[in-house]
């Protein structure tokens, strides 16, 4: 029995949970990516700050498609689009056709038109540079110990993040608690108190986009603590291989400059002839479906509501695009109406180091251990596969007790 063909692109979380809610209906489906392992990414900065190794939080895309019969994948990129033929074209210039179309690739870091920013700025976006980033790090503590002038030594040990949303707020602590922990004791001839971790943001506070006062405060009295220097109205003119620059004049000289402050679509939607909004994201109806468009859909980072506020681009919109648009396919293949899309909000937790989170669930905001234990549990239960739920657990328990950092390997050139 020839099955509908169903062509998912991008194995993020979107397009696996997609992958899962097509399991029970009657189609065949091919999941493309560019990589052959899905990344945790809400856990990718602890790969920056030598917490975990990339094995850890990446998983083969093919073993997780064991379990699913008629799946395949494909390992390649899309590079073109024939929606009036139906088929996707990939970097191989092979093509393959689709009944129905699922686009979930994701985002990319967004630097808004900053000058040297992109060119200059190290991003926490892939694996590759999750791990430059972290080898950057360590090796800067490297050559300070072979630096005799002074002004180079604080430029190899000044680091600079700039976006204080979730993923600078959570690097920042835990770069911090890397360099009063364990490079503390690995480099004991450095003075520590050389050391500066500065994060600034162009809005009037950290976790801006998290409307919870008390959240905001405790993340700032705890980066505070942590040793943490906090510049806010703070918006970036330009940044050089050498600094930082402020609208108002001031500049920060730095070796290394993390860039966290936004994330943005790939502009080859508009080429494909997409309905895209100004930013470049795929407009899509309340079922998912594409404005102009019966059997595409687009979903996660990339999808923006045509009747409602933007979403934010974080992995519980993702999971829960994928289940929707996987089911509104399966109810086309049988025939039943479609389900609108409505994001259900189950709070923010963002952690602040070993015992420290801050949660905002539902009208509760707190922070302390338990918000700590929330996030580790959610965190867990979310990674793909038992191994590596395990592993993740164990390194979290040895850094616990033993404040040690597991992946303090330079394993990039700096």
């Amino acid at each position: 029995m020839n099955y509908p063909q169903v062509v998912i692109v991008g194995a993020g979380f979107a397009g696996i949970n997609a992958v899962k809610a097509l399991a029970s209906y009657p189609v065949e489906v091919t999941l493309i990516d560019k990589k052959n392992y899905h990344t945790f990414y809400p856990l990718l900065y602890q790969v920056s700050a030598a917490e975990l190794t990339s094995e850890q939080i990446a998983f083969p895309i093919r073993s997780f498609l064991r379990k699913y019969d008629d799946t395949d994948f494909i390992l390649g990129e899309v590079t073109g689009l024939d929606r009036e033929r139906n088929f996707v074209v990939l970097d191989d210039q092979n093509s393959i056709p689709y009944d129905y179309l699922i686009l979930a690739t994701g985002s990319k870091p967004f630097f808004f038109g900053t000058p040297g920013a992109e060119q200059h700025c190290m991003t926490i976006d892939t694996l590759q540079n999750g791990e430059k980033l972290r080898s950057q790090v360590l090796a800067s503590f490297e050559k300070a110990t072979r630096v005799e002038y002074q002004d180079r030594k604080k430029e190899l040990l000044r680091f600079v993040i700039i976006g204080a949303g979730p993923t600078g707020v959570e690097y920042a602590a835990a770069l911090a608690e890397l360099i009063d922990g364990p490079l503390r004791k690995d480099f004991p001839h450095l003075d520590m108190t050389e050391v500066e971790i500065i994060l600034v943001d162009a809005l009037n506070s950290v976790l801006p986009r998290i409307d919870a006062d008390k959240i905001q405060q405790i993340a700032k009295k705890r980066l505070h603590d942590l040793g943490v220097t906090i510049r806010l109205n703070a918006e970036v003119d330009a940044v050089t291989e050498e600094r930082v620059k402020f609208k108002n004049g001031d500049a920060i000289t730095a070796e290394t400059k993390i860039w966290t402050a936004g994330v943005t679509t790939s502009p080859i939607f508009k080429e494909w002839g997409l309905p895209v909004t100004d930013r470049g994201d795929i407009i899509v109806q309340d079922t998912l479906q594409l404005t102009d468009s019966h059997n595409e859909f687009a979903i996660g980072d990339i999808a923006r509501l045509e009747n409602s506020d933007p979403l934010p681009k974080l992995a519980p919109v993702a999971i829960q695009q994928g289940e929707v648009a996987g089911k509104n396919i399966g109810r086309l293949v049988t025939g039943k109406p479609l389900k609108e899309f409505t994001y259900a909000d189950r709070g923010s937790l963002i952690v602040l180091g070993r015992y420290r989170a801050v949660a905002k669930l539902g009208d509760h905001e707190f922070g302390g251990v338990l918000a700590w234990l929330i996030w580790g549990l959610v965190h867990i239960y979310y990674l793909i596969g038992f191994r590596r739920r395990l592993l993740v657990f164990i390194n979290w328990l040895w850094d616990l007790f033993r404040f040690e950092k597991v992946e303090r390997l330079i394993t990039t050139n700096s």
